[in-house]
């Protein structure tokens, strides 16, 4: 049987459902001399959390592996990612602090809902954010979006070579609404080891849950970090 390799480990450099294929972008010290008058910040449509599957797998393995997962994966679509929300509160409050207006959007995006652009191109969006300047009021649009939540396991076929740990991997995106100009992206990836023992069924697996979590902050504190890290030094009166 073909084998089909799992793309999870490349996900957090992926091609988002609204930005072009690209490392990271580092917001400028020059847009702090040229800000915009107002920014919105909004949350992409978040997935559910579940069971993500690495390594070597044919169909007939990723059908048992998804099978023997069945359990926590249910487990995992239950919980709350709520906590990658504050991330919208913390930067929108990082903007004002700066000078600028900002606001943080209270429904969710759907970036599938934006049409595509035609002739795609580096350092650009690849759906069109523009129509949104005018329904959100903004110049400017920071969007994050959860990539992936839950755990990570590595597998050969059917046979797993590891423990699962937790994972989280989210991105983050300042787009500017006049152009479509990405001016700032940036990836927050965290796994963590769960502690002995992880396959609690009965227990509503506790220590998947705290690994989860613990995964869910770091990544989202990576994230917001590099944003928050372009602020301008403050001004020091001379001696």
């Amino acid at each position: 049987m073909k084998r089909l390799f799992s793309v999870l480990a490349l996900l957090a450099l992926s091609t988002l459902a609204g930005c072009a294929t690209q490392g990271p972008i580092q917001l400028g010290q020059s847009y702090w001399a040229h800000k915009p008058q107002s920014v919105g910040v909004v949350i992409a449509v978040m997935p559910k959390a579940s069971t993500l599957k690495m390594g070597d797998q044919g169909l007939l393995d990723m059908a048992i592996n998804n099978a023997m997962a069945d359990s926590l994966t249910k487990h995992l679509r239950s919980l709350s990612m709520d906590q990658f929300r504050e991330s919208s509160q913390l930067i929108a409050t990082f903007f004002n602090r700066q000078g600028i207006a900002a606001k943080v959007i209270p429904q969710d995006l759907d970036l599938k809902s934006l049409p595509e652009v035609q002739h795609k191109a580096d350092g650009f969006a690849t759906r069109d954010f523009t129509a949104l300047k005018a329904k959100y009021g903004v110049d400017q649009l920071v969007v994050l979006e959860v990539q992936a939540a839950g755990t990570i396991r590595n597998y050969y076929g059917f046979i797993p070579t590891g423990a699962p740990q937790g994972y989280f991997a989210c991105r983050g995106s300042l787009i500017d609404l006049s152009n479509n100009k990405l001016l700032w992206t940036a990836f927050g990836v965290q796994s963590v080891p769960i502690q002995k023992p992880w396959d609690q069924p009965s227990e509503s697996y506790p220590n998947v849950t705290t690994a989860f979590y613990q995964a869910l902050e770091g990544a989202k504190t990576m994230m917001v970090q590099n944003l928050l890290s372009t602020a301008p030094a403050p001004l020091t009166s001379a001696r």
